[in-house]
C-alpha cells in the first residue's frame, strides 16, 4: 500500500544505522483529520535521507509538519508503519 500527505512529527526525528550500515532516519509522525489523528512510525533508509536528516536537523522537532511519500504500509502496534521514498518539509502556516 502506497500514501501520501501531510504529516507531523510527535517528536524530534532520530537515526539509526542498520547491520549492513545503511544509515536511515526515522520520522515518528501523526497525521490529523479533522478531530480524528493516525499516529504512524515511518523509516527513510539510504544516503539520501541521511544528507537530507543532516541539512534539515534543528527543524526536526515535535509538531514540524512533513509532506511525506510512503510505501509498504501496515499496521504494527496500534499504529501505521511504512517506509518513505519521499519527504520535505512543509510549510509552517496556511493561509
Amino acid at each position: 500500500m502506497k500514501a501520501q500527505g501531510l504529516f507531523f512529527l510527535r517528536y524530534p526525528a532520530t537515526t539509526g544505522i542498520a547491520k549492513d550500515g545503511t544509515r536511515s532516519v526515522l520520522l515518528p509522525v501523526v497525521e490529523r483529520n479533522g478531530h480524528r489523528t493516525q499516529r504512524a512510525m515511518f523509516v527513510w533508509a539510504g544516503t539520501e535521507a541521511a544528507n537530507w536528516y543532516e541539512a534539515h536537523i534543528k527543524q526536526l522537532k515535535a509538531g514540524t509538519p512533513l509532506q511525506i511519500e510512503a510505501d509498504h504500509i501496515q499496521p504494527q502496534r496500534g499504529e501505521l508503519f511504512g517506509l518513505v521514498t519521499r519527504c520535505t518539509l512543509a510549510k509552517e502556516r496556511w493561509n
